[in-house]
């Protein structure tokens, strides 16, 4: 079974890979309406932050998180 670290490292993975993505599909898409630049705008933005986020969350749980020879 995936240590929890081990999980949220593959959670941000997942949250980078879509977020290229959608940059390469706003990037490749020619006329764009206003609307729809916005929508992805908006969707890549929440990407990174959500993969911050993430980020962040596994660095505080690695500070507390014991190692396997520590007594708890």
């Amino acid at each position: 079974m995936k240590k929890p670290i081990e999980m949220l490292n593959d959670i941000v993975a997942q949250i980078s890979e879509g977020n290229t993505l959608l940059e390469m599909i706003y990037k490749n898409t020619g006329e764009l309406s206003e609307q729809t630049d916005c929508a992805l705008a908006c969707l890549i933005r929440s990407f990174d932050n959500t993969r911050a986020d993430a980020y962040r969350y596994i660095e505080e749980l690695a500070r507390n998180v014991p190692s396997a020879g520590d007594e708890k």
